[in-house]
């Protein structure tokens, strides 16, 4: 796997991040993911 690489967050990765939580915390089957502003809203997840 050479083609794999690391590199630290940054401040542009935000927002993808937040999605992505919401993506992996509260999918559910039968609605539409959460987007990154409503993720961020709810205090359980914007810790």
């Amino acid at each position: 796997m050479d083609d794999v690489r690391c590199r630290p967050a940054r401040a542009e990765d935000f927002t993808f991040l937040a999605t992505m939580l919401g993506e992996a915390a509260v999918w559910r089957p039968d609605k539409a993911p959460p987007t990154a502003d409503q993720v961020l809203a709810d205090p359980l997840y914007a810790m």
